[in-house]
């Protein structure tokens, strides 16, 4: 009896050792891998998931018409369970808590406070000149120099990810590099702008910074680029 208690206690101390080791960093092959297959799946998925959503809200009004109100909550919960996209990083919703936030790993970077003329990389004078004050109170992972302009980060825990994104999108301007991708493939990826009534602004040609979430799983890593310069910024708290 005491052999298998101490091998029970031998077998829990080994599956909650594996549980808590640190997220391996992933091969770029498996992420580029995975970023296809994503996009694969929501472009095969996105007609169906649009007639899902207008069939849902074509029930929605016909519940209502007839007077079934209970049938009708019960379709618009299922809207916005499948619909609703991540809530905007105001006061007026309430910024979010370190409980809802993923812990991230970038680098190579420097973590400093998100304020007015902080610098936006450790070896540049760019600064930012307009921190909304619903970013008030948080960090960004700050890169070494302009000319980085990829950001590669493995997500340790679940929660949100914040990623800034330079409104010059490369795809806009027409300088394609292989490993950029465009506005619309980042938003495929599952990063949705929030919907702030205001952008980080910097003073490198007065940039506007679009802030996207996306809801992530420990052990993910990304590597991220939009511009032939200036890397995506990842925010934390």
């Amino acid at each position: 009896m005491k052999h298998l208690a101490l091998s029970g206690l031998v077998l829990l101390f080994a599956v909650t050792s594996q549980a808590q080791a640190p997220a391996k960093a992933q091969p770029d092959r498996l992420i580029n891998l995975r970023s296809n297959y994503e996009r694969a799946i929501e472009r095969v998925s996105a007609p169906v998931s649009a007639q899902y959503r207008d069939e849902l809200q074509k029930m929605k009004i016909e519940y209502t018409k007839a007077g079934n109100l209970e049938a009708a909550l019960a379709v618009d919960e299922e809207l916005k369970a499948r619909f609703t996209p991540p809530p905007p990083l105001t006061k007026s919703v309430g910024a979010p808590t370190v409980g809802e936030l993923a812990k991230v790993n970038v680098a190579p970077s420097v973590i400093a406070p998100l304020l007015k003329g902080q610098k936006l990389y450790t070896e540049s004078e760019y600064v930012w000149v307009d921190i909304p004050e619903a970013y008030a109170g948080m960090q960004f992972a700050q890169p070494k120099h302009k000319h980085i302009a990829v950001t590669s980060f493995s997500v340790e825990s679940d929660g949100l990810v914040y990623v800034a994104f330079t409104s010059n999108w490369e795809d806009e301007d027409g300088n394609k590099k292989d490993d950029i991708i465009s506005r619309k493939d980042v938003e495929r990826m599952g990063w949705k702008p929030l919907k702030a009534k205001k952008n980080l602004v910097s003073d490198e040609s007065g940039y506007e910074w679009i802030v996207c979430a996306k809801q992530c799983k420990a052990g993910e890593s990304f590597k991220l680029r939009t511009t032939k310069y200036c890397a995506p910024i990842v925010l934390i708290r």
